[in-house]
């Protein structure tokens, strides 16, 4: 059963922020499962190249009109999101991985990689979206949670 879904857009400036995204599970249940999705997952436009000029300026010494030369060598750059929980303040992990289609599952014995099983019980509970890198002028991004009676 469907419990929360949310679409959102992102942009250069949520690189390095976190989204805060807090529901609310009023049951309990045996298990989560967490649908997490955004696309683009790479980026060649006009964000993307900036920031690797940016980078080449700052970390490689590159005066201006070499690094706008070089920036292309460097297309396309990973729009990286990643995922965090926690409930009732409590940090429950992250899955920190490249994918940008994810499935997380959490029950009260087994939970996917980089999280802790916990009850799925009624809790004020709070999904992070840690944007390492927004490099597109636009990120479409879905959460959609699934609880199992």
């Amino acid at each position: 059963m469907s419990i929360f879904e949310l679409d959102l857009r992102l942009g250069e400036y949520d690189t390095q922020t976190n989204v805060k995204i807090p529901f609310e599970i009023r049951n309990k249940y045996s298990e989560l499962i967490i649908h997490f999705s955004y696309n683009p997952d790479k980026s060649k436009d006009d964000v993307a190249r900036r920031q690797v000029e940016d980078a080449l300026r700052k970390y490689d010494q590159a005066d201006f009109a070499s690094a706008k030369r070089l920036a292309y060598d460097h297309l396309p750059i990973d729009n990286l999101i990643t995922l965090s929980l926690s409930k009732n303040g409590k940090y429950l992990g992250a899955h920190h991985n490249k994918s940008n289609d994810q499935e997380i599952t959490i029950n009260n014995e087994t939970a996917s990689f980089g999280f802790w099983p916990v009850e799925v019980e009624p809790a004020d509970w709070e999904l992070q979206l840690n944007c390492h890198c927004i490099a597109s002028k636009e990120v479409e991004a879905n959460i959609r949670i699934e609880a199992i009676k």
